[in-house]
C-alpha cells in the first residue's frame, strides 16, 4: 500500500509542472492578470505545490518518454484553442492585419493537431523530416503572428506604450526622458504620476525598435525569436529529443496571453530573454559571461535585483568565493554602466522617477495579489515591514535550500526562483499579467532543466546529473 501511494504521489510530481502550466495560462487567460478570488487561489497553490513536492531537491520524471511527448502536443492543442477563441488583444482595430493573425492562429492550431494526431494515432504516424516541417512551420507562424499583433493593435491605450513611444521619441530628439511630461493615462490613481519610470536599457531598446521600425514593440518578437533558438540550444546540451524542445518552445509562444501581452507593450520579453542567455552560460560553464547578462538583466526592471541574488548564491555554491566575488563585480559593473550616463545627466529626475515613485505607487485593488485582495475586501495596508519580512524571508529560504543540495544545478536554481518570484508577485502591490507571464517562463524553462523527457531516462526518480 505504501509503495503503491509513493508511485502515485511520484506520478503526481512528474506531472505537477504540466498542470502548473496549464493553470497559469487558464488563470491569466480568465482574469487578464486583474484581481480574481479564484484564480488567486489556484495560482497560490500551483506555487506551494511546487515548492512542497520538489523539497527533495529530485527531478520527478514520467518513466516512458512518449507520456510526455503525448502531454505536450495536448497542452500545444489547448492553448492553440485558447488563442482562437480569444487572441486576448483589447485594442485591435478591423483591418487585414487582424484577419491574417486569425487565419494564422487557426494554421497553428491545425499544425498542433495533426502532430498530435501522429502520437496517438498508429495510422497517422509521420517521420523524422514530417515532424521538423510541422514544428518549424508552427514557430514561424506563431512569430509571424506576434509581428502582426503590432499591426492589428497599432495604438493601444495604455500608459506603457504610450510613455516607451514618447520617452523613445524624446531621447532620438536629445532629450532627457525622464525629466519630461507624459499624457496621465491613469488619472494620478493609485499613487501614479505619469513619467519614464523603466530602466534604461527598455529604452535603449524600445528607442532602437521605434527607430528602426516605427514601433517600439518589434524589438519583442526579436526577443521571442531568441527565446526559442536558446530553448533549442539548452536542449541539444542536454541532449533532449527534439519532440521536447520544439513541442516546448511550441507551448511558449502558443501562451495564452502571449499576443496580450506583447500588445499591452510589458516588457518581461527582454527580461526572459536575456535570462535565458544567461542560463545557457551558466550550463556550457561560463559563470563570468553569464553575470554579463545578468548585469544587464538588472538594468531593465527594478525586480530584477532576486535574479541577482539567487545568482550569485548559486555561484557561491558551485564555485570558488573568488569567482563569486568576480560575477559579483561584473553584475554591478554592467549595471552601473548603464546607469550612469542617465543619473549623470540629471541625478534627481533618474532617480525620483525610478526609484521613489515606484516605491510611493499604492497598492492597487485590482491587481492579481493577496496584498490587493486584502486591501479590496478588508481595506487592509500591510507595512513596509510586512513586504520586507515576505520578501526577506523567502529569499533566504531559497537560498538556503540552494546551500543544502548536495549538488546545486539549474533544475534548482529555477525552481529557486520560481518559489520567490511566486511569493513576490503574490504579495506584490501591483502584479498583473505581466508578472506572471515571467512566473510562466520560470516554469517553463525549470521543465527544460529538469531532463523530464530524456529517450535514456530509466527511472521515475532521480537526481539531477549537471
Amino acid at each position: 500500500m505504501q509503495q503503491k501511494l509513493t508511485k502515485y504521489i511520484q506520478a503526481f510530481s512528474a506531472f505537477l509542472p504540466f498542470l502548473f502550466i496549464i493553470v497559469i495560462g487558464q488563470a491569466l487567460k480568465v482574469s487578464h492578470g486583474f484581481i480574481k478570488s479564484s484564480q488567486l487561489i489556484y495560482i497560490t497553490c500551483m506555487v506551494l505545490l511546487m515548492c512542497i513536492f520538489n523539497l527533495d531537491g529530485k527531478i520527478k520524471i514520467f518513466k516512458a518518454p512518449a507520456t510526455t511527448h503525448k502531454l505536450m502536443s495536448l497542452i500545444w492543442i489547448l492553448f492553440s484553442i485558447f488563442l482562437i477563441f480569444d487572441h486576448e488583444l483589447f485594442y485591435a482595430k478591423k483591418n487585414i492585419s487582424l484577419m491574417l493573425l486569425n487565419i494564422t492562429l487557426w494554421f497553428n492550431l491545425i499544425l498542433s493537431i495533426l502532430y498530435c494526431s501522429s502520437l496517438f494515432i498508429k495510422k497517422f504516424q509521420i517521420n523524422r523530416n514530417i515532424q521538423l516541417i510541422i514544428f518549424l512551420a508552427g514557430i514561424f507562424t506563431l512569430l509571424l503572428g506576434y509581428t502582426l499583433t503590432i499591426s492589428a493593435s497599432p495604438e493601444p491605450i495604455i500608459d506603457v506604450h504610450s510613455i516607451s513611444t514618447i520617452g523613445s521619441d524624446y531621447f532620438f530628439k536629445g532629450l532627457n526622458p525622464y525629466e519630461q511630461v507624459y499624457p496621465d493615462i491613469l488619472k494620478s490613481r493609485y499613487g501614479y504620476n505619469a513619467g519614464y519610470v523603466y530602466w534604461p536599457l527598455v529604452l535603449l531598446s524600445h528607442g532602437i525598435s521605434r527607430y528602426l521600425l516605427g514601433d517600439v514593440r518589434y524589438i519583442y518578437i526579436l526577443c521571442h525569436l531568441l527565446t526559442v533558438i536558446f530553448i533549442m540550444l539548452i536542449g541539444k546540451k542536454l541532449n533532449h529529443h527534439e519532440r521536447f524542445y520544439f513541442p516546448l518552445s511550441l507551448i511558449w509562444l502558443s501562451f495564452p496571453v502571449s499576443l496580450f501581452v506583447l500588445e499591452q507593450t510589458w516588457t518581461e520579453p527582454l527580461v526572459i530573454v536575456m535570462f535565458l542567455i544567461s542560463s545557457w552560460f551558466l550550463l556550457v560553464k561560463k559563470p563570468l559571461v553569464s553575470a554579463v547578462f545578468i548585469g544587464l538583466l538588472c538594468g531593465v526592471k527594478q525586480y530584477n535585483i532576486f535574479f541577482a541574488i539567487i545568482f550569485i548564491a548559486f555561484i557561491f555554491k558551485n564555485h570558488t568565493l573568488f569567482k563569486t566575488l568576480v560575477s559579483g563585480i561584473i553584475i554591478g559593473s554592467v549595471f552601473l554602466l548603464i546607469m550612469a550616463p542617465f543619473h549623470l545627466w540629471n541625478p534627481d529626475a533618474f532617480v525620483q522617477k525610478t526609484i521613489y515613485e515606484m516605491l510611493a505607487y499604492e497598492i492597487r485593488i485590482d491587481a492579481l495579489s493577496w496584498v490587493a485582495w486584502l486591501k479590496r475586501f478588508y481595506n487592509f495596508t500591510p507595512s513596509g515591514i510586512f513586504y520586507m519580512a515576505v520578501y526577506g524571508t523567502t529569499t533566504a529560504m531559497a537560498i538556503l535550500w540552494i546551500f543544502i543540495q548536495k549538488r546545486a544545478t539549474l533544475f534548482h536554481y529555477y525552481l529557486s526562483l520560481i518559489l520567490v518570484y511566486g511569493i513576490v508577485f503574490l504579495f506584490g502591490k501591483q502584479a498583473f499579467c505581466n508578472y506572471y507571464y515571467l512566473l510562466a517562463f520560470l516554469i517553463t524553462g525549470w521543465m527544460l532543466f529538469s531532463k523530464h523527457f530524456s529517450f535514456t531516462t530509466p527511472h521515475l526518480t532521480r537526481s539531477p546529473e549537471y
